[in-house]
């Protein structure tokens, strides 16, 4: 649960901060070209959608060909006529060169070293020089005629080759591997795609790693107060990548370094040599430094290749849209939080300072039964906690325990119903959750008199001894045959074996049988669903919105378990029609019995929900 209080702890503060910042900011902004209107916080990055060109393009026949959009909390300014292009890329070129530069780019300084980043000012001029000079030259890209032409007759000799053998043509990851091979070969003579070469392979799977890191949507692209936090972790990432590339081209160069001490050459001379060679003769045009991280643009020029646009903003949008729903929960949270501060609240036992809307969740931490031991020995041994929107009293002492449970059990008998639980009506129908009444006592009664009555117990002797005896023989072949004991697996098998026959006469663990293996499965897959944290359990303003999911996930279990019980119990009837018995008497038998005498006591309904109660409450003790 600490995941979730912190998310929502984060969205509080960035809302608050957001609030804040709009609250603070001049009214008169700068004047912009017209544009749709922002919606709060995202601004227009909806408006994209999976086809961004599309989309512009239908907004500049509203907007005109000049407009200005919020992307997050970045204005942008789109243009979409020639005229308009040509004096923004050509006469007005200077003005608009710097470029806005990605939080991902700031890994390792890269932003103060690449050309790609630099503003342009003496820095940027020298190393475009160099790269106009020395490695885009018309002179250099002759002499590297011959080794374009190789790389391209490989990639047409793999497609050859696909054909032959009747497999489908990866174009993607052939053209990436050219352009991969090609590049290597200019800086460091050598093919970085060739599996053969370890420290090849190394550049080659880093390389596409930060393609694919690259060609995520980062939100901290759009909104910058999150680039300490770095929530998709983009940032950190990239950084490890740069550190592993780096380490690569420092051990490349010190290779070089040794070869050039030597006097040995590895053929003619490359990207590596030439830089070299400039920061040998003057250290200022050219360091180290300044090499690594140009061998890294260079080397990362093939990213553009394979990334989807429409997979890109797809997943922004999806991104953009979860914030927004997060943020408008979050608002309306700390409303609520706001407005039920200022009615009085009931006399409470001490305990710690709630923060807001998330209360003392981060005070569990992950081993709540000693922050709570902690917890005690500050307030002592009654104390109240608040969990969200929910306020917990925890005691810790025997003596209140008696009290609570004992003398006072009557009061405090109704639990708190789980949000998952209301699926189907559970909470209504179940003995687990009802409250001390009428329909409670008559549940009770029935499964104290007949389900769990010693008698009962002790018809099923025989039974229990033999599931017992038979994860014993499991256990005895495991150890036989050498493997490990699946001591949680066969312990929950076992269990659920015995229910099921106690039930309905049947091993539902047993694979052979569909309907057995479906109930097992189900009853797996509810155990999953209620082991997770449910933020509808402390936010009940959430209830509607579901947005784990969990509600309607165990409503479907539930449909599913409800049918299967439905058609078993079906089979029963019509045994019972045609005079058959399965055996001793299970709880179907005796619940069928009790609901014939007298339907009021017991219905169909209420024997299914007392079913899964029988089946899933005692599983999932274990």
């Amino acid at each position: 649960m600490d995941f979730f209080s912190l998310v929502l702890y984060l969205l509080l503060t960035t809302t608050l901060l957001t609030l804040l910042s709009l609250l603070t900011r001049s009214r008169v902004g700068p004047k912009l070209p017209p544009g749709p209107a922002p919606l709060p916080v995202v601004g227009n990055l909806l408006k994209l959608g999976d086809k961004p060109h599309k989309s512009l393009a239908e907004l500049a026949k509203i907007h005109g060909p000049i407009m200005s959009l919020k992307l997050g909390r970045k204005t942008a300014v789109v243009i979409s006529s020639p005229a308009l292009a040509k004096e923004v890329l050509q006469n007005q070129d200077l003005a608009f060169s710097s470029r806005t530069i990605p939080n991902a780019a700031h890994a390792h300084d890269h932003d103060k070293y690449s050309v790609v980043w630099l503003p342009v000012a003496d820095r940027w001029r020298s190393l475009r020089k160099i790269m106009n000079s020395h490695i885009f030259s018309g002179s250099r890209l002759d002499a590297n005629q011959n080794l374009r032409q190789k790389k391209v007759q490989e990639l047409i000799d793999y497609a050859g080759k696909c054909c032959q053998d009747r497999i489908a043509v990866d174009i993607g990851g052939g053209v990436f591997t050219t352009s991969l091979n090609l590049l290597s070969n200019t800086i460091f003579s050598v093919d970085i795609a060739n599996p053969n070469q370890d420290s090849a392979k190394q550049f080659r799977d880093l390389v596409w790693q930060m393609m694919v890191e690259a060609g995520k949507p980062n939100l901290v692209d759009y909104f910058p107060a999150l680039a300490k936090i770095d929530p998709q972790g983009v940032r950190s990432r990239m950084t490890d990548y740069f550190e592993k590339m780096f380490e690569l081209f420092g051990r490349l160069i010190d290779e070089r370094l040794e070869l050039r001490r030597l006097g040995e050459s590895c053929g003619e001379t490359d990207v590596i040599d030439i830089l070299l060679n400039i920061s040998e003769e003057n250290n200022e045009e050219i360091d180290r430094t300044q090499i690594e991280h140009l061998c890294l643009k260079l080397a990362s020029v093939t990213r553009k290749f394979p990334i989807s646009n429409s997979i890109w903003f797809g997943t922004m949008e999806l991104l953009i849209l979860s914030l927004y729903i997060l943020f408008t929960i979050t608002l309306v949270l700390a409303l609520l939080s706001l407005l039920r501060s200022s009615k009085p609240s009931p006399k409470l036992p001490p305990g710690p300072v709630p923060l807001p809307v998330i209360g003392s969740f981060l005070k569990l931490g992950d081993k709540p039964h000693k922050s709570l031991a902690e917890l005690a020995k500050i307030y002592g041994p009654i104390m109240s906690l608040k969990l969200g929107q929910k306020i917990t009293v925890v005691i810790s002492s025997p003596a209140l325990a008696k009290e609570v449970l004992q003398k006072q059990d009557l009061a405090f008998s109704s639990r708190t119903i789980p949000n998952a639980a209301h699926a189907h009506d559970h909470d209504k129908y179940s003995v687990v959750w009802l409250p001390v009444a009428d329909r409670w006592r008559s549940l009770r009664k029935i499964m104290n008199s007949h389900i769990f009555s010693g008698s009962r117990l002790d018809a099923n002797q025989n039974l229990r001894q033999k599931k017992v005896q038979e994860l014993i023989d499991y256990a005895k072949k495991c150890c036989q045959d050498g493997i490990a004991v699946d001591i949680g697996g066969i312990i929950f098998t076992t269990s659920l074996n015995l229910l099921s026959n106690t039930i309905f006469s049947v091993d539902i663990a047993n694979p052979n049988q569909d309907s057995a293996k479906q109930l097992r499965d189900l009853v797996w897959q509810m155990m999953v669903e209620a082991g997770k944290p449910n933020l509808v359990d402390y936010f009940p303003a959430l209830a509607k919105i579901d947005p784990q999911g969990v509600r309607s996930r165990m409503t479907d279990y539930f449909e599913k378990m409800f049918e299967l019980f439905s058609r078993l119990i079906d089979e029963r009837l019509e045994l019972r029609r045609l005079g058959e018995s399965c055996g001793e008497k299970d709880v179907i038998d005796i619940l069928l019995n009790i609901s014939e005498e007298n339907n009021e006591e017991i219905d169909r309904t209420q024997i299914e929900h007392l079913c899964l109660v029988c089946i899933f409450f005692p599983c999932s003790l274990h």
